[in-house]
């Protein structure tokens, strides 16, 4: 995001301001693992306890005030505005992409490796 705001800025990223920021990032988290490693515990406890209370403060008033819609509707309609009307299975295949997007990573190769290893 860092990198992001300086090209934002200067409309260029030069390769050293970006291993200089890491070395920065590198160097401030090693340091409050170090001075603060006592304080840790209570740290994280204290910022489990601010998400959970963010999570619910952000769903409940999603629940409460999200519009309502029968189950007939929900799960027995489909509606395709993205041009591929004439063609539902790319239209739906495209939006799984987008959907399965953020839950690929190294999952898969784990499960490879253990597989293969196992």
């Amino acid at each position: 995001m860092i990198n992001g705001v300086i090209v934002l800025n200067d409309g260029v990223a030069p390769i050293w301001r970006t291993v200089t920021g890491g070395f920065a990032l590198i160097l401030v988290c090693s340091t409050i693992n170090v001075l603060g490693g006592r304080a840790m515990p209570r740290i994280e406890g204290l910022l489990l306890i601010f998400q959970l209370l963010a999570y619910f403060a952000i769903v409940i008033p999603l629940l409460h005030l999200a519009p309502r819609s029968r189950p007939s509707y929900v799960f027995g309609t489909s509606e395709i505005r993205s041009g591929w009307d004439e063609r539902p299975g790319v239209a739906w295949s495209v939006g799984m992409v987008s959907v399965l997007f953020p839950f690929v990573g190294e999952c898969p190769a784990w499960s490879l490796l253990l597989d293969a290893f196992g």
